[in-house]
C-alpha cells in the first residue's frame, strides 16, 4: 500500500481512504515529454503523474467480469477496452505511433501495401485510445492532428475530461485535448 504524504500530523481515520484505479500509461517517456511541453512545472511523481495515466472505471470492469461469468464466457480486458463508447475520432499524421506499437491488439489490420502515414484514433471520454486504424501516407502532414467526429451522446454522458468543445455548430479540440493528443503521440 502506498501512502499519500509524509505529513507531520499524519492522516486522521476520517480522512483516510483508498484510491483504486485501473490506468493505462499514456507515454513511456512522460518525464522528457513534460520537460519539453510543460517547462518549469512541478512533477512530483515522474512517469506516474496523473496526467500520464488514462483511467477506466473499475466498477464497470467488475460488472463486465460478473456478466461474462454469468454468460459462461471468459472476461477480456482487451474486448472491454474496445467496447468503450467513443467520444471522438481523430486523425493523426504520425507513422511511428508508440501507442500502436505498445498496444497492437487495438490496431485494425490494414489491407493493401500502402505505407502507413498515420492513424485514425477513436478515443473514449477519458482520452483512452480504444481503436486505431492506419491511414495511408500522404493523407496528412507529419504530426498533423485533425478532429473528424464527436459523438454528442458520449460527450453528454461524460463531459468531465474536456477534450472537445462545441463552438457554435463546430466541434473542436480544447487546449487540454490538444495537449492530451500530443502526450499520446510524442
Amino acid at each position: 500500500m502506498g501512502r499519500t504524504a509524509n505529513t507531520k500530523q499524519g492522516i486522521s481515520r476520517e480522512r483516510a481512504h483508498l484510491h483504486f484505479e485501473i490506468n493505462f500509461m499514456a507515454n513511456e517517456n512522460f518525464t522528457t515529454w513534460r520537460k519539453t511541453n510543460l517547462p518549469g512545472t512541478r512533477n512530483d511523481h515522474g512517469m506516474w503523474n496523473g496526467q500520464n495515466l488514462i483511467g477506466i472505471d473499475p466498477w464497470k470492469v467488475f460488472l463486465e467480469q460478473r456478466n461474462a461469468k454469468a454468460r459462461k464466457k471468459p472476461f477480456s480486458l482487451l474486448e472491454f477496452v474496445k467496447s468503450q463508447p467513443v467520444l471522438c475520432r481523430v486523425k493523426i499524421g504520425k507513422s511511428n505511433l508508440k501507442w500502436a506499437n505498445r498496444f497492437p491488439q487495438l490496431v485494425v489490420k490494414k489491407s493493401g501495401a500502402q505505407p502507413v502515414g498515420g492513424y485514425e484514433i477513436c478515443l473514449n471520454s477519458n482520452g483512452l485510445p480504444v481503436n486505431l486504424t492506419p491511414i495511408n501516407k500522404g493523407e496528412l502532414e507529419e504530426n498533423e492532428v485533425k478532429l473528424l467526429e464527436v459523438f454528442p451522446d458520449a460527450y453528454k454522458a461524460a463531459p468531465c475530461k474536456k477534450l472537445v468543445f462545441k463552438k457554435g455548430q463546430q466541434w473542436t479540440l480544447t487546449a487540454k485535448g490538444k495537449t492530451h493528443i500530443n502526450l499520446l503521440i510524442n
